[in-house]
């Protein structure tokens, strides 16, 4: 019962000062917009599309056959 009195209380203070709740939420998706803009993207270049670390030369991946105790199943 405590929880639901919090929840009523939250949506009546919500309620009261909506003109507020509003303000805040634009001001929180305006500054996720530009967070968004400036850290994430996407990158065409095929040639970082593979970790270097990987086990291949030239883009052509070694020929080790796999065995099936070490490949990763979901």
């Amino acid at each position: 019962m405590e929880f639901q009195r919090l929840l009523v209380g939250l949506a009546d203070a919500c309620v009261r000062r909506a003109k507020l709740v509003v303000a805040v939420a634009a001001l929180v998706v305006v500054f996720a917009g530009v967070f968004a803009a400036g850290h994430l993207g996407i990158s065409t270049d095929t040639d970082e599309m593979f970790a270097k670390s990987l086990p291949c030369d030239s883009g052509r991946c070694s020929s080790r056959p796999i065995s099936r105790s070490s490949a990763i199943c979901w």
